[in-house]
């Protein structure tokens, strides 16, 4: 059964029918036709234009232009973009309330961060999502699937690799990564925060790996090539030295280390 069109998506709104057009497609309404636009969303705009002239006027960096936002308008659908900003919540949900759908691109932690509150947030995009708004995705979705242990709990699925592993202490730890770094490039995650710090992209130095998982481990002076994604720099370390990082932070046993970050995953959480 063919589902109904979507008429709007994400930070996007109400699409107008083409005129004399018989196939059912829509097209964006040009501004001139802001009058027109189903549901009073021409409100909406002006309400997003004076929200939007509030950031400027607060010198508030300008919105980049994500990928995903040509591609809604390439397939004739609108899409704006907005800043959330908590002295402006009501204002903001209230205009939320005339889209068809809501992509948010708020990571975890960067609600608090900026002086806001996450579970207020979170529970006023619940209502919308009882008003019958789509949220993509639903602050429940990010509680449960947001950690990063979340794909280890799909491994053994068709979908999941099994050497996908969460260390909860120095010896899983220890033993885990040998493991798997000498099987595959890795990508190392501290179970905590969104921002891209302590997120590693790991590669043998040499390239030689196993051909088959748990066949082999590395030794602690296979030399490691390494990126860290809240930058993208690089640096090389051997694997006994990052384990070490990663339990203990800069030690004399971890090297010299040029990140921002303090390592010490393991501490307060998960790595």
């Amino acid at each position: 059964a063919a589902a109904e069109p979507l008429r709007g998506v994400a930070l996007g709104g109400r699409l107008v029918p083409h005129e004399g057009r018989e196939d059912g497609r829509h097209r964006l309404a040009p501004p001139a036709a802001e009058p027109q636009v189903q549901d009073g969303f021409g409100a909406v705009l002006r309400t997003v234009s004076a929200l939007r002239r509030l950031g400027q006027e607060r010198e508030r960096p300008p919105l980049r232009q994500p990928p995903y936002r040509q591609r809604m308008i390439a397939s004739d659908m609108s899409c704006q973009l907005l800043h959330y900003v908590p002295s402006e919540h009501d204002t903001f949900f209230k205009v939320l309330e005339g889209f068809d759908a809501i992509i948010v691109r708020c990571n975890p932690g960067q609600i608090n961060a900026g002086g806001g509150d996450q579970m207020k947030f979170d529970d006023s995009m619940r209502a919308l999502q009882k008003k019958g708004l789509q949220v993509w995705p639903s602050p429940d979705v990010m509680m449960n699937m947001g950690a990063k242990d979340a794909l280890c709990k799909i491994a053994d699925l068709e979908i999941g690799l099994p050497d996908t592993l969460a260390y909860y202490s120095k010896e899983a730890l220890d033993e885990g990564f040998k493991k798997t770094m000498a099987f595959q490039p890795r990508v190392i995650k501290q179970n905590r925060g969104s921002s891209g710090e302590g997120i590693w992209i790991i590669k043998l130095k040499s390239g030689s790996y196993c051909s088959a998982f748990g066949e082999t481990s590395c030794a602690d002076d296979e030399l490691l090539d390494m990126m860290e994604a809240n930058d993208n720099h690089s640096e090389e370390h051997t694997v006994a030295e990052f384990v070490e990082f990663c339990l203990n932070g800069r030690t004399s046993k971890s090297g010299t280390w040029t990140t921002k970050g303090v390592g010490k995953y393991l501490e307060g959480g998960k790595a």
